[in-house]
Formats: C-alpha cells, structure tokens, sequence
C-alpha cells in the first residue's frame, strides 16, 4: 500500500459488507465491528498479537480498545498510580492526540502533565486558549514537526523531497512554541531518524502512510510517515538538524 488510500463509496461498502461474515457497521461511527471471543487470556491475546503483525504489513491500524477507548484511558491512569508508588518525586505525563476531552481528563486523574501531539499548520500556539479554557494542568507539546516530502507545490516549495519546506516549517513551529514558553513546558520535534515501515514495501522508503489529524501538517496538509526523520534513513542530518540545533543553543 502506497500513498493516500481512498475511502470506499456507498454502494462499495454495501458491496464489500456483504461479503463480510459478522461484520457490522457501528453505530454513530464511520467504522466497522466485529466480536471475537476465546476461551481463555492466552489465547485472545496470541491472536491479537498475530493481527498486529499482519496489519503491520497492510500498513493498518486497527483499533484496540475492545469496543471502549474508556479501557485505555482506565489502563494509562492504573499505570501512573503505579509509577507513583515507585517514584514520588516526579510528575506523570503521558502523550495524547490533540485535546482530551472531559472523560478523558477525569479518568485520567493520576497525570500531572499532558503531552499533546499537535498538528496546527506551523502555529501550534492556538491551542493554548483551547486548553486553559478545560484544564489548569501544565503541557507540553509531545509531537510536532513537519516532513521533508512534500506531496504538492506550496508557494515556493516544489512537490518532491524538500528538506527546505522541513526546515522551515520545524523552524516556525518552534519559534512560535517560544513566544508561548511560559505556558508550554517543551516541545519534542517528531522523529529522530527517516523510516521503513510505516507506508508501502517495509523495504524501501515511501511516500504516504497515516497518522490522525494529519492534514494540518505543513506544508502540504499530508502526513508523509516515512520522511519525518531530522536524520535520513542513512542518518545523514538533513536541513533541519542544524536548524533545530541553532534554535535550542539561543
């Protein structure tokens, strides 16, 4: 799988469900369910990792919350009253796709400090009014950053590799994160090093992937997951590590 996937049309669907046994569409959602059950914790949990495996290779990403992403968010808040019985010196975080909402906040009782992974254009700074308007808690942002594929011209930034459009949308985002550095804890520039595996053939580097919220990422609105690298696959430093590197030495 290569590149954007289209979603199925209506009577696609229809057609597709229908060859489908116990597969229904849920209710309230753009998805589909099934109910599995096993006779024991060994096995549902074996066929859960053997899913996972081959949806890696679709390059899919099912869903894992058993129906309920209440159960995740109940399984993060167990695992940070653990850690605070371990370590009561330290504040708890944990990264989270954009706001959480008020259930998630509640549940998530025992975290001190929110990670957010924000993907706000090259301005993640508006977010901060959002957040204050819910929550007294501190954040930081957990992942932001932008690609160095660009899936589409954008002014002057051409369709293709683009190691420039990176660098200067990495440079936006943390200039505009510095201007709000008394209510933002930190910023981690999303990723280390280029990928493999996260689009098309896991030997080769491709073009395309998902990620949600993806589409305010600059400069193309498209989240091209193998790019992300400040580093190429060869971990050779691309245009943005040295300018990353001359912002945080300031």
């Amino acid at each position: 799988m290569t590149g954007t996937v289209d979603k199925l049309s209506t009577t696609e669907r229809r057609k597709t469900m229908a060859t489908l046994k116990g597969w229904q569409k849920q209710r309230g959602r753009d998805a589909i369910t099934k109910k599995f059950a096993f006779k024991d914790f060994s096995s549902a949990f074996g066929w859960m990792s053997r899913v996972a495996m081959k949806a890696e290779q679709m390059n899919h990403h099912p869903e894992w919350f058993n129906g309920n992403i209440d159960n995740w968010y109940n399984s993060m808040n167990s695992a940070a009253n653990e850690i605070k019985k371990i370590d009561q010196n330290h504040p708890v975080s944990t990264a989270h796709g954009e706001i959480p909402d008020d259930k998630a906040r509640k549940i998530g009782s025992n975290i001190d400090i929110w990670g957010i992974n924000i993907y706000r254009w090259d301005d993640p700074s508006s977010f901060i009014s959002e957040w204050e308007k819910v929550s007294n808690l501190p954040i930081y942002f957990s992942e932001a950053g932008s690609d160095s594929y660009m899936t589409k011209d954008f002014k002057d930034f051409k369709k293709g590799i683009n190691e420039e459009a990176q660098a200067a949308a990495n440079k936006t985002i943390i200039n505009n994160v510095f201007k709000i550095r008394d209510k933002v804890a930190g910023i981690l520039i999303f990723q280390f090093v280029d990928g493999l595996w996260k689009a098309g053939n896991p030997k080769t580097q491709d073009v395309g992937g998902w990620a949600p919220n993806s589409s305010g990422v600059p400069y193309d609105g498209t989240a091209n997951e193998e790019f992300w690298g400040i580093v190429d696959i060869e971990r050779n430093k691309k245009k943005t590590f040295e300018v990353i590197k001359e912002l945080f030495k300031k």
